[in-house]
């Protein structure tokens, strides 16, 4: 297959796979927010926006990104795509470190992660497509960095809500391999499902556990 017709497969593929995670997000989210409408505790909806709106923004920058064709335009999405991942690990985490831990410990966490989310963001903006595996260490080292409440996270969580934790990060982790491996056909798009299976793992403790 000639590189031209498998980069057009590959970007269908990777378009479509993230277009599925954008409609799934949106409508969980709009289920999410239902959900917590009757509370007037400032916190949870601070935490429940927080979140939706960095799951959609990362999903429709990717889906948006794959869907152009080569070119300028194309450019300036792939920065903004690299640019919503950190925002998306920052996202997750909020709801997580201000609702269920509430600690002084996790409210410093929290805004450390919001710090490096927004080196991260200026540093995709001026380096996008450099660096690739430094820059996927850090997002691994940035999403991992819950273990540094993991005591208040398992007081905080039954057994149940832990597992779905940290088999979303599990699945994010897994995923970046096949990101990395570029020479095998489809790649992109199976670092795609993994995103997915990664955000729909962390919705359902979200759902369960976080704004229960």
């Amino acid at each position: 297959m000639d590189t031209g017709r498998r980069q057009r497969l590959e970007e269908r593929a990777n378009t479509w796979t993230h277009l599925v995670g954008l409609v799934c997000s949106a409508a969980g989210s709009a289920l999410l927010l239902t959900k917590v409408l009757p509370t007037y505790d400032w916190r949870i909806w601070l935490g429940v926006l927080t979140y939706t709106c960095s799951l959609m923004l990362m999903f429709t920058t990717s889906t948006l990104m794959h869907s152009l064709p080569e070119g300028e335009k194309k450019e300036r999405y792939i920065k903004y795509d690299h640019m919503a991942i950190y925002l998306c690990i920052a996202g997750t985490y909020t709801p997580f470190l201000m609702i269920t831990i509430q600690t002084e410990h996790s409210m410093l966490l929290l805004a450390g992660i919001w710090v490096c989310a927004g080196i991260g963001v200026l540093w995709k903006y001026y380096f996008t497509g450099r660096y690739v595996i430094w820059s996927t260490l850090i997002y691994l080292l940035l999403g991992w960095s819950a273990l540094w409440v993991w005591g208040p996270l398992q007081d905080s969580l039954t057994g149940a809500g832990l597992v779905w934790l940290l088999a979303g990060g599990a699945a994010y982790s897994i995923g970046t391999i096949f990101f990395l491996w570029r020479k095998l056909m489809h790649h992109h798009a199976i670092w795609h499902v993994f995103v997915i299976l990664g955000a729909a793992c962390h919705y359902v403790c979200m759902w369960q556990y976080v704004f229960a």
